[in-house]
């Protein structure tokens, strides 16, 4: 049940762009009686293209900002916003777009930065600028990431290309990885300054990470997984402090997938024992314990029961 299957993100993926391009067509509404016709009709045409475009993660954005916008009744920046999503480059998702944070505008690294924290109280410059020779490194590591994963971990590649459209990299002190609901068919990952078989192996790793994250996610359009209050809060593995408990039913899908994907045979044979096995040991861990939390305090629903059981039977299998 939370094995990757193609067929099955294919249809997440459709039914979100489709609920994404109702919800913008939506707030166009709401706010065309403020805003220029022409600025509307263009961004009415980008809208209309969504499944085609690789900034899908900004269209995303730009609809939750829209929608903050009114919910608090403030009109005054909405141009601005309406405008920005008439500009959408409609770049192919088949081309594996890869950018650098300085390559976004403005509005553009505003947008990212307060949606990648989940608007939390952090550092000025939280996402800094990637030196150019970092970039070509990483850039060249995620598509030999792929390139790895389409022979070896093919229901993985398959996934991952239905669910991730753009890779945007920065620098950071405090964050390696990451993606959210709000910034769709994104993962935004750390540079690099070294191409060798160590940050290949963490490029991969933070790839099924990020990919099983935005399949969670997704699922979540329309079953919420566990009905537990966001303010049980609960210890998880990584994690300083308590989180609630959706978030320890993420980490433990999450190193479902890891240990699944990183304990195939043909991960073996790419890379030594030396650096698969401590990766694989600390995941191993820790999924007891999120197993552990979530059989005593979960309340789940049919499918996140369901999913649970599925990935908790599959990797005590693998464990043991």
């Amino acid at each position: 049940m939370g094995h990757p299957d193609v067929a099955f993100s294919h249809t997440l993926n459709l039914k979100f762009v489709e609920h994404l391009r109702c919800s913008l067509h939506y707030l166009l509404d709401y706010w065309g009686s403020v805003l220029p016709s022409p600025v509307v009709r263009r961004a009415r045409k980008q809208v209309d293209k969504l499944d085609e475009s690789s900034n899908i993660w900004l269209a995303s954005a730009l609809n939750r900002r829209l929608k903050d916008l009114a919910l608090t009744n403030r009109p005054g920046a909405v141009r601005m916003y309406v405008r920005e999503l008439g500009l959408l480059s409609g770049m192919e998702v088949a081309s594996r777009y890869i950018v650098s944070f300085q390559k976004l505008n403005r509005i553009q690294k505003a947008l990212f930065s307060h949606l990648a924290t989940d608007y939390s109280v952090v550092g000025k410059h939280i996402f800094e600028p990637v030196p150019s020779k970092d970039f070509e490194i990483t850039h060249k590591l995620i598509l030999e990431a792929f390139d790895f994963m389409k022979e070896a971990l093919p229901s993985y590649y398959e996934e991952c290309s239905e669910y991730v459209s753009a890779f945007l990299v920065f620098q950071s002190q405090v964050m390696s990885a990451g993606t959210t609901f709000d910034l769709a068919k994104l993962i935004f990952i750390q540079s690099f300054d070294s191409f060798d078989e160590r940050n290949l192996l963490v490029v991969i790793d933070r790839i099924l990470h990020e990919t099983a994250h935005i399949h969670l996610h997704l699922q979540t359009m329309d079953d919420p997984l566990l009905l537990n209050s966001p303010h049980e809060l609960y210890d998880s593995p990584f994690r300083d402090k308590p989180r609630p408990l959706i978030g320890i039913y993420h980490a433990h899908f999450v190193l479902y997938r890891l240990i699944t994907g990183l304990s195939m045979p043909a991960v073996r044979e790419r890379f030594t024992s030396d650096l698969v096995d401590p990766v694989l040991d600390s995941y191993k861990k820790a999924i007891y314990s999120t197993q552990q939390v979530l059989s005593e305090n979960g309340k789940f629903t049919t499918l996140g029961q369901g999913m649970f059981e599925s990935s908790k039977l599959v990797t005590e299998t693998l464990v043991a």
